[in-house]
């Protein structure tokens, strides 16, 4: 039987996952990567700060979602910003679905025109 990597070294990578959660404001992912390092290591100033960090943004998510239950599903602004990240990704995504979609640059000046045209549309 193998060991795994020792307690520290899986530590910082659980500090690590939870810095990265939290930089995309996945709290509770981040908050769960930040429970695991600071088991492994529960001395450290840095995990014990992100972990913190973390504890604030779910108190005020957690505040954020009852407001919400209240005030419907548009009443606040936390779920207008979540509707609109979710809008600009899809976006996103058919904005790169339909730039691959494109005539194939060089050819002919037909080809050209067709896919100078396309460009303009999107």
């Amino acid at each position: 039987l193998k060991s795994g990597p020792a307690a520290q070294v899986r530590a910082k990578a659980h500090f690590r996952a939870a810095q990265a959660h939290a930089g995309l404001e996945n709290w509770r992912e981040a908050w769960s990567a930040a429970s695991l390092a600071r088991e492994l290591q529960p001395g450290s100033a840095e995990v014990k700060e992100v972990q913190l960090k973390v504890q604030r943004e779910m108190r005020l998510l957690q505040r954020s979602e009852r407001e919400s239950k209240r005030q419907g599903a548009f009443g606040t602004g936390t779920n207008r910003n979540l509707l609109d990240r979710d809008e600009r990704k899809e976006f996103q995504a058919r904005l790169g679905l339909a730039q691959k979609l494109l005539p194939a640059a060089g050819g002919d000046d037909a080809a050209r025109q067709r896919r100078n045209e396309a460009q303009k549309l999107l």
